[in-house]
């Protein structure tokens, strides 16, 4: 049998952010996109350790000698995860076949580069905006060098994240609300009680990204996601008590939360230059006054 030690896995750097984050961490998002399809929910959606580590497994026993496999019902073969390494039972034909295998993974794995993503989200009147912005035309608007700060643009979020070429990473920040949605009831013959339902609301900004860079190395696509939330009014809404039934204990929920706010989500996929911020989305913010408009600024550089 051959054993494949986990330090060689390919994409042991892909894995390492998700697999180090605690439900706990991210459940305070998971509003953000509920009502929404399945792939629309990456922000607030936790791998399970390993998931990776099947898909690899799954390739193997797909490119190499596929009717061979017990996976498959048709032979003796098996690979099985064993604490983060590989035990592979095959031939010893086969056994070559998966060692070259696995080394174009590590050589195309190497050769990905590191970048550095630097997003902004900015307020930003008419005025400013063409202060800013460089150049005229359809399409992302890149920025000039300094032209913000010279402008006198308010930057309420930004945020910052180095990953590989082609790794999609999420990030969020702010604040945490808990919130009442409901109440469950408890009952006896003779009295009642209710159980509160509450839940954490997260008001702040979370970004999901995948840069992909060019062949040619002097631009990037992005695949972007932000999600902006600003709290407006908290109310209550009042709920009915029957009637007939005697209460127990005097801490009996009378309402619940009944939440107001702004929340600012947009998608999309640009090319941009790199080294070079340049404006890819952009939305209005309620009824402002200074009519100003909330804009995601994207700059993305190689790192060294």
């Amino acid at each position: 049998d051959l054993l494949i030690p986990r330090r060689d896995y390919p994409y042991r750097s892909a894995v390492l952010l998700a697999t180090e984050l605690k439900e706990e961490d991210v459940q305070h998002a998971i509003h953000l996109f509920e009502g929404e399809d399945d792939d629309q929910d990456c922000l607030c959606r936790v791998p399970e350790h390993g998931w990776r580590v099947e898909q690899l497994m799954s390739t193997v026993r797909t490119m190499i000698d596929i009717n061979s496999w017990i996976a498959e019902g048709r032979g003796p073969a098996a690979v099985q995860a064993l604490a983060g390494s590989l035990v592979v039972k095959q031939t010893v034909a086969n056994h070559e076949k998966i060692a070259e295998l696995l080394a174009e993974l590590r050589k195309h794995v190497a050769a990905r580069r590191v970048v550095s993503v630097e997003a902004k989200w900015v307020l930003m009147d008419d005025e400013q905006l063409a202060k800013v912005v460089a150049g005229k035309g359809v399409g992302a608007k890149e920025i000039a060098p300094d032209a913000m700060k010279k402008a006198g643009v308010g930057v309420p979020w930004r945020a910052r994240i180095t990953c590989h070429d082609r790794q999609t990473v999420h990030l969020s920040s702010g604040r945490v609300q808990t919130v009442t949605i409901g109440v469950e009831p408890v009952v006896s013959d003779y009295a009642f009680t209710t159980r509160p339902l509450v839940k954490m609301v997260h008001w702040g900004a979370a970004l999901e990204v995948t840069p992909v860079l060019a062949a040619d190395g002097n631009s990037v696509t992005v695949d972007v996601k932000s999600v902006v939330t600003e709290p407006k009014a908290m109310g209550k809404i009042p709920l009915h008590e029957p009637t007939g039934v005697k209460q127990a204990g005097t801490n009996v929920l009378k309402s619940l939360d009944r939440l107001d706010f702004l929340i600012h989500t947009s998608r999309t996929t640009a090319r941009i230059p790199l080294n070079k911020p340049v404006i890819v989305a952009g939305m209005t913010v309620g009824k402002r006054r200074d009519k100003k408009v909330l804009y995601l600024v994207l700059e993305v550089a190689i790192s060294k």
